[in-house]
């Protein structure tokens, strides 16, 4: 997966860097095929705000985070979103793969003349 990071009003310091890419890294094992995140720090008056992009082939998903104290607490927010969709993601192609090997299933006995 490759990693965009850029800082508006803000200087990306290699801790942040690192911050983002730990916690990028962690939702690789989701394995939903993200080819590219694309992650924006941004520094308004008196908030910090993330925004996490990933991108694959067939969706995308976007989290964003908005902490008073610290950019590293408005990341974590960012990443959790992200999180969030996809274990949600994961769940529906699960359960979809379940309904459709039952239902191949049923149409491959009646096929062979089981009773139904």
């Amino acid at each position: 997966m490759q990693i965009y990071l850029t800082g508006k009003h803000l200087k990306v310091v290699p801790r942040l860097r690192e911050h983002v890419e730990h916690h990028l890294e962690k939702l690789s094992h989701y394995d939903a095929g993200v080819i590219s995140a694309h992650v924006l720090l941004k520094a308004e008056k008196y908030l910090n705000v993330a925004e996490v992009t990933l991108k694959a082939s067939h969706f995308e998903f976007y989290g964003e985070g908005r902490a008073d104290d610290n950019m590293f607490s408005a990341i974590d927010l960012a990443v959790h979103r992200v999180e969030n969709q996809l274990k949600k993601h994961r769940e529906k192609i699960k359960t979809l793969r379940k309904h459709t090997s039952r239902a191949t299933s049923a149409i491959a006995k009646r096929i062979l003349g089981a009773t139904p």
